[in-house]
């Protein structure tokens, strides 16, 4: 009985996000490297996520309708920094988000998670970031 309401929250929420995403469509993202040695360029509404692995950020985004991932040297703080004007934003120690990727909002007592468009695996969301994504998520919706 609970779960038709939340569906319906979700699906409402989804269709808002959809909305407001409009407004960064052929927004281009330029990604640099930290040792300035490799670049990658995308338009905002392909970029899904980026995680950190070891000293470098795994970037996921859309390339031809499949999900592909580049590794570019440099911390997730440091990519975080060129993505201060896109509402893609930390939502997890290792992960950074697209927010107008974010499907519905999902979890339990073990916390939330985010699911995407065109991602399997959910990403999680850590205490300390979600009370700033779920603001974040509301102000897109509006």
């Amino acid at each position: 009985m609970g779960a038709i309401p939340l569906g319906f929250l979700s699906l409402y929420g989804y269709v808002q996000l959809k909305r407001k995403s409009r407004r960064y469509s052929n927004s281009l993202i330029h990604f640099t490297a930290q040792d300035q040695l490799e670049h990658l360029s995308m338009d905002l509404e392909h970029l899904l996520f980026l995680t950190s692995k070891d000293k470098s950020t795994c970037i996921y985004y859309l390339n031809k309708g499949q999900v592909d991932q580049k590794l570019l040297r440099g911390s997730l703080r440091y990519f975080e920094a060129q993505l201060e004007n896109f509402p893609v934003q930390r939502c997890h120690l290792s992960y950074l988000v697209n927010l107008t990727q974010v499907r519905f909002v999902g979890g339990h007592a073990d916390g939330l998670k985010l699911y995407l468009r065109n991602v399997d695996d959910p990403i999680p969301v850590s205490n300390k970031y979600r009370s700033a994504i779920s603001s974040s998520l509301q102000t897109l919706s509006e």
